[in-house]
Parts: structure tokens; C-alpha cells; sequence
């Protein structure tokens, strides 16, 4: 396993490299070319991808948790899941093939918005995805349900979630 953490690739060309199962934890891929690359089961936790060209590449089994994948192209991209799009900390205007594309704006509206500057304590865009749609749900008032809350602490910040059962 190659360990290439936190390295600089920005608008590098890796047109069908091979980087199954390396580790590019917060690299620096902006605006970089990784058309037709395998990066089956690589480590993009955090990774900078914005504007970066991912067609045509393998993406099984990847992290994406807290990538960056604002203005990427993921047009025909192989073996890239919903759940992989989920974690990510945003898709603005990514290029998205239509089978992902609906699902993730009706499940996770909130990762098509504008980026904000975080400072702080930083908290997972797919966690505040998860808190506003435990909030529809909350504010929907959905007959025959009991809610019970939980209070967690993350980074400093307390967060009631609540949990429905019919």
C-alpha cells in the first residue's frame, strides 16, 4: 500500500494511473486528470478534488468521506456508489451521471449547495444533511409516531437527533 497523505498533485495528469489502494488522505488533486484511473479501495478521505476530471475512472470501494468534489467531472465514472456520494463535503457543480444524480438531490439536497468557509470546529456536511432531514421528518409531525431525543456532542457542538418509530 503506497501512503501519499497529504501531498500536492494540483492539476497533475493521471490519466489511467493506477492508484488501487493508496492512501491520498487530504491530497491535493485540484483540478487534476484522472480520467480512466483506478482508484479502487484508495483512501480520499478529505481529499481536495474540485474541478478534477474522474470520468471514466474506478472508484470501487474508494473513501470519499469529507472529499471535496466541488466542479468535478464524474461523468461516467465505474463502480461509484450512492453511499460513497453521501460522505462526500459537497458535489456544487459537479458533472453527475442522471442514475446518481436524482437520488442524491432528493436524499441529500444539501451537498448541490455553495460550500461554506468553515472555521472551527468542523462538522461533516453529511452529518448537517442528516440533521435537516431528521428535522422535515420532526417538522412533518407524522401521525402515529413516537420520537425519543438523543443529544450528542461533536467537536464542542450539541445536536438533539431524534428517532421516529410507527
Amino acid at each position: 500500500m503506497t501512503d501519499l497523505i497529504g501531498v500536492n498533485l494540483k492539476r497533475g495528469n493521471f490519466k489511467e494511473a493506477n492508484l488501487e489502494g493508496t492512501r491520498l488522505i487530504r491530497a491535493n488533486f485540484e483540478g487534476a486528470n484522472l480520467k480512466g484511473a483506478n482508484l479502487q479501495e484508495a483512501n480520499l478521505q478529505e481529499a481536495n478534488l474540485q474541478g478534477t476530471n474522474l470520468q471514466e475512472a474506478n472508484l470501487q470501494d474508494a473513501a470519499l468521506y469529507e472529499a471535496d468534489l466541488q466542479e468535478a467531472n464524474l461523468y461516467e465514472t465505474v463502480n461509484l456508489s450512492l453511499d460513497q456520494l453521501s460522505h462526500v463535503k459537497t458535489l456544487h457543480n459537479a458533472i453527475i451521471d442522471i442514475k446518481l444524480l436524482i437520488p442524491l438531490k432528493e436524499k441529500y439536497p444539501c451537498l448541490f449547495e455553495v460550500p461554506e468557509m468553515h472555521r472551527g470546529p468542523r462538522v461533516s456536511r453529511h452529518l448537517i444533511c442528516k440533521i435537516r432531514e431528521l428535522q422535515v421528518l420532526k417538522d412533518q409531525d407524522l401521525p402515529g409516531t413516537q420520537e425519543s431525543g438523543i443529544t450528542e456532542t461533536f467537536s464542542d457542538k450539541k445536536f438533539l437527533f431524534f428517532r421516529f418509530y410507527i
